[in-house]
């Protein structure tokens, strides 16, 4: 089945080894993509196009067309990237979401970001960990308070400026995201649970369920938003570099999902998303979610936390996580 070939672990990992940037990674990767797709096999386009959302006679050499532009997209916009042109990439990125490239528009029924996963969180509980000296009273395991907005650091879907709720799946998860202790500090957990069902936008690549039975039109988005979850998934080579190409593309993607379509909404694209969830790259077998500590008026909290997460998440009592 195409859908494992493309979203195996040897994807990823070609990454580690590639001697080249991340632009050319991609543009190779997508050369293989192109081809498995040329590979399916012409009886499996048989099928009425209103079951997959798309417009217009469903065959191998639409279907190879329209990835051929979904692809020439994500490079156009890493290019964009790599000249510093953020304004023009960010503007190349929006235009992909909503179709208003015509030459999607002409494949595609629903508009791109609509393609993506929507997954429902409820009744799960999250966890997230805090690194603290030895001795300092602990009350809470929340992102990082406004006043303390200069301690942020720039992670995979982080926002300039913005604090960020991370959470992860499990409390293995969340440990092995944090980074060795030094001496004379600790590690402090609490549970996140959801106090209310909300949806969250999955660019998961590895914890997808893929079977040779799937759903049609799931089998569909996944193979057409390959691009966006592989350049949203790739694991940094060098932690102790102070660039990571890595988080170009994912870093542009989450200000557009979770800030701006919150702030200036548009009826063609959904933007009821409250988080993105995607791959931990320390834990295979885990994920993570990011929720923007996002706040009602203009002027910015004098310090705290989000009164929107508030209303997402019941935080549960702080413990020192034991070795």
């Amino acid at each position: 089945m195409v859908l494992k070939e493309l979203y195996s672990d040897d994807v990823l990992k070609g990454w580690t080894t590639f001697d080249s940037s991340l632009y050319y990674y991609f543009q190779e990767t997508c050369s293989c993509y192109r081809s498995m797709v040329n590979n399916i096999a012409n009886q499996e386009f048989c099928i009425n196009p209103k079951d997959v959302y798309f417009k217009g006679e469903y065959t191998k050499k639409r279907l190879l067309n329209l990835v051929d532009r979904i692809v020439e997209v994500h490079l156009r916009i890493l290019q964009y990237c790599y000249k510093g042109d953020l304004f023009f990439a960010y503007k190349l990125i929006y235009q992909l979401l909503l179709c208003q490239n015509s030459k999607l528009s002409q494949y595609l029924i629903e508009s791109y970001i609509n393609y993506m996963d929507s997954n429902l969180i409820q009744g799960e509980k999250y966890f997230r960990i805090r690194v603290e000296q030895i001795g300092k009273d602990v009350d809470n395991c929340s992102h990082v308070p406004y006043n303390l907005r200069r301690n942020i650091d720039s992670n995979r879907f982080s926002l300039q400026g913005l604090p960020c709720l991370y959470l992860a799946n499990s409390l293995a998860t969340a440990d092995k995201e944090t980074h060795e202790l030094e001496e004379g500090m600790q590690k402090w957990y609490s549970e996140f649970v959801p106090i209310k069902k909300f949806p969250v936008t999955d660019l998961r690549f590895r914890g997808l369920k893929i079977s040779s039975d799937m759903d049609i039109y799931d089998a569909f988005k996944l193979l057409i938003t390959f691009p966006m979850r592989l350049l949203c998934s790739l694991k940094v080579k060098n932690d102790s570099h102070k660039f990571h190409e890595e988080y170009l593309f994912p870093q542009l993607l989450s200000h557009l999902i979770l800030v701006y379509l919150k702030e200036h909404p548009n009826d063609k694209l959904y933007n009821g998303t409250e988080g993105i969830m995607f791959d931990s790259t320390q834990n295979e077998d885990g994920f993570n979610l990011i929720i923007p500590a996002l706040y009602s008026g203009k002027e910015p909290p004098k310090c705290g936390h989000s009164p929107k997460i508030k209303e997402l998440f019941e935080e549960q009592e702080v413990s020192l996580l034991k070795k």
